[in-house]
């Protein structure tokens, strides 16, 4: 089923992007849209090494290369970092580095 399908996937997912009501998965290979509202699968992939960096984005902590003032390089994409989410977003990845430093 599609389950599998996609708990097979979360390990490949780099970001989650949210836009218009869609859920965009970015993977190293390809990129596709679900319907969806980030709130609905946050939780879930919060368990998975996820974190956001902004409203729109939920980073995979696997490939977060590095990390700048306002901004996170994941898998080469550059994604912008909230100011209200900023120590949070650090604070999940020292969590799930143990010990990140910039």
């Amino acid at each position: 089923g599609i389950n599998e399908t996609k708990r097979l996937l979360v390990d490949e997912i780099t970001y989650v992007e949210i836009n218009n009501h869609q859920l965009i998965f970015h993977t190293l290979r390809e990129t596709s849209a679900v319907t969806g509202s980030l709130k609905s699968i946050e939780r879930d992939l919060a368990q998975n090494g996820f974190a956001s960096c902004n409203r729109c984005h939920l980073v995979n902590m696997r490939y977060v290369e590095r990390v700048e003032k306002l901004s996170v390089v994941v898998a080469g994409e550059t994604l912008s970092i909230s100011r209200n989410r900023r120590k949070a977003f650090l604070n999940a990845l020292n969590a799930y580095y143990g010990g990140w430093t910039e």
